[in-house]
């Protein structure tokens, strides 16, 4: 038998889930993501049948273009079709993950006190961060990447669905030892790897995916080396900066994770060059 409170909590995460889903813009994008975050290799005219009826995603992902925050430089074409032909499919199917992210997260976000541009900040860093140690190991970068940009997509689920209480986690924090997802064990019973993790699953993500944002703050030994990654270039972007505009003490590095990823100085240096990179375009963002 199902412990009554276990119940009670197992049907508030599945409620915020919900509610994410609920919202207009996700609902209109979720299958379109869920089919282009599938395909690694999905063509460039797919990608844009995907992408141009979705005002919302075209918008987003042509603005981001436009200021260069996916590709450093500006870029303007025509249309999306133009632009995705030009890029080639890795590239496109890239910046279509990105602006997914963009879409759902300002969407989510809209009228919370979290900001939007920190939580891309933080989410890119770890992406990029997490794809320099899969070129490190002569691993399937795209994997890396996606895990890393979707890991705290619970973070503004939470923050869209309780938005009374999310709101004043900042100012609680501030100064703080307590990490985020302590508070949010506290206040809600569930924090966001789990809230994070259950979206994923609805959206049927690759399982690296949303097993990483399951876990990817458990201090413990981990064998998968996406979730090794994501964890340790979440931990190196919050301590280097990008820290979701959250004021609190960077979390403790367990000593094993840089043996856990296999990583010696030269790829410490690669990987901190990759999160500022990431960083610096993120500052592009563009309200």
């Amino acid at each position: 038998m199902v412990h009554r409170d276990t119940r009670a909590g197992e049907n508030a995460l599945r409620g915020v889930v919900l509610k994410g889903l609920e919202n207009k813009v996700i609902g209109s994008i979720a299958s379109k993501v869920t089919t282009i975050m599938l395909n690694e290799q999905i063509s460039p005219a797919m990608l844009s049948r995907l992408v141009v009826p979705s005002p919302e995603l075209s918008r987003i992902i042509e603005n981001g273009l436009q200021t260069g925050l996916y590709t450093g430089e500006p870029v303007t074409f025509p249309t999306l079709r133009d632009a995705f032909d030009a890029m080639g499919s890795p590239l496109s199917w890239e910046i279509c993950m990105m602006g997914a992210l963009d879409c759902m997260s300002r969407a989510l976000l809209r009228g919370s006190d979290m900001s939007h541009k920190e939580f891309l900040r933080h989410s890119m860093a770890t992406a990029a961060g997490a794809r320099s140690i899969a070129r490190h190991h002569g691993m399937p970068e795209l994997t890396f990447y996606l895990a890393g940009l979707f890991h705290d997509i619970g973070i503004p689920l939470l923050a869209h669905a309780k938005p009374d209480d999310y709101n004043q986690f900042p100012t609680m924090l501030m100064g703080s030892s307590m990490s985020l997802e302590h508070l949010e064990q506290r206040q809600f019973g569930f924090d966001h790897q789990e809230v994070g993790s259950t979206f994923l699953m609805t959206l049927t993500a690759p399982d690296a995916v949303w097993q990483t944002a399951a876990q990817h703050h458990f201090d413990g030994f981990i064998s998968h080396p996406v979730i090794s990654a994501v964890r340790i270039s979440a931990n190196v972007s919050h301590q280097v900066g990008c820290t979701l505009g959250i004021a609190n003490a960077p979390p403790a590095m367990p000593p094993h994770c840089l043996t856990d990823v296999g990583l010696d100085e030269t790829a410490l240096v690669s990987l901190a060059g990759e999160l500022a990179t990431a960083a610096g375009l993120a500052d592009r963002y563009a309200a």
